[in-house]
Parts: C-alpha cells; structure tokens; sequence
C-alpha cells in the first residue's frame, strides 16, 4: 500500500481532544501501521499500512481514535501521491489575494460540489471545488476570518477537515 497521510478531524485543536504527538504515534503503531510520523501538532499523520485497504485503514484509526477520546472521530486519508496531485492542481499557484488565507478542506465522503464564489456571510470564497477537495479563501470580515470547515460541512452534510496551504504543501513532500 502506499504511503498515506492522516488528515484528523478536531485533534489537537480545543481542550476536549489533547493528544501529545507520541500518544498518537502509539495509536497508530498499536493498529501495526508502520514509518509514523506526525507534523505539527494539529493531527497530521503519515504513514504506511502493510495489509488492508485503505477503507479498512481509516476504519480502524477512526475506532482506536474514537475509544481514546470516547467521541467519534474522523479520519480523512489521502496517499502521498493524491496529496501532490492538489497541490500541482491547486489554484492557489496562480492567485493568492493580499489579506485571504487559503485553506483546502478534505471531504470525509464525496458530495456535489459547492458553488463557486463568495459566500453569503462574506468571508469565504470558493475558489475551486472538487467532489474530494474544496479549495477556499478565507477572507476577514469584522476582524475575523471565515471557517470553511464548519461552512462546507453544514452545506454539504459531510464531515471534513481543513489545512492552510502551507502545511498541505508540507505534506504532499516527499521528506514531510
């Protein structure tokens, strides 16, 4: 199987779901995943599965992540080579306005895309939708900046998980 990459839903990010770095390397070595790594401290995890598909994979992190923090959670997987492909495609290589922050969020579940443009609220901006990828802008309107994960799941009623382009960047490296 490839080299995959764990794009975790709400760990490290409120007090409810702390989890040291090496805590979460045990997780993922306890399920015989092997090579684990993580970067940065806001649920990124790489690694690679000697059997299993890659549903049976995110399955098992998801019940061992579930019985840590007695919540359910979400695991989004992408192989290495899905995460080089959004960044080679990504619009952000042409245009990053001054003042937005760009965001991709990854769908749990494929969904219809999204409308491209600026959304009701004012601060985001779709940039580019897939059915697996959603890339946004967030833009600051009364001095805060919009949430494009709490946005695309409400509006398209799947979970998801966001990375600001530099870490995605990060990611899809070969060394990360």
């Amino acid at each position: 199987m490839p080299q995959l990459v764990a794009l975790l839903r709400a760990v490290n990010v409120g007090a409810a779901n702390r989890i040291t770095v090496d805590e979460l390397r045990g997780i993922f070595a306890s399920l015989g995943l092997e090579s684990v790594t993580t970067y940065l401290q806001s649920g990124n995890v790489v690694f690679t599965a000697k059997s299993g598909t890659q549903d049976s994979v995110k399955r098992e992190i998801e019940r061992a992540l579930t019985r840590r923090f007695r919540n359910e959670m979400t695991a989004v997987l992408r192989t290495r080579t899905q995460l080089q492909a959004v960044v080679k495609d990504s619009p952000f290589k042409k245009r990053i306005p001054e003042g937005a922050l760009p965001y991709i969020t990854f769908l749990d579940n494929r969904a219809p895309a999204p409308a491209v443009g600026v959304t009701p609220k004012g601060d985001l901006e779709i940039v580019r939708a897939t059915p697996s990828e959603i890339f946004t802008f967030g833009l600051k309107v009364k001095g805060h900046y919009g949430n494009p994960n709490a946005y695309l799941e409400r509006v398209l009623k799947t979970k998801a998980t966001t990375r600001n382009w530099n870490v995605v960047q990060a990611l899809a490296k070969a060394d990360a």
